[in-house]
């Protein structure tokens, strides 16, 4: 169990990693036309 919560930290710490790149790269896009 406490496996599985480890990895979960481990998951939503990668999704926000994705979350904040993809946000950035759009905003990058939206001020660099």
């Amino acid at each position: 169990m406490d496996n599985i919560r480890r990895g979960n930290k481990q998951l939503i710490k990668e999704l926000n990693r994705a979350i904040v790149i993809n946000t950035i790269s759009k905003l990058w896009a939206h001020f660099s036309e």
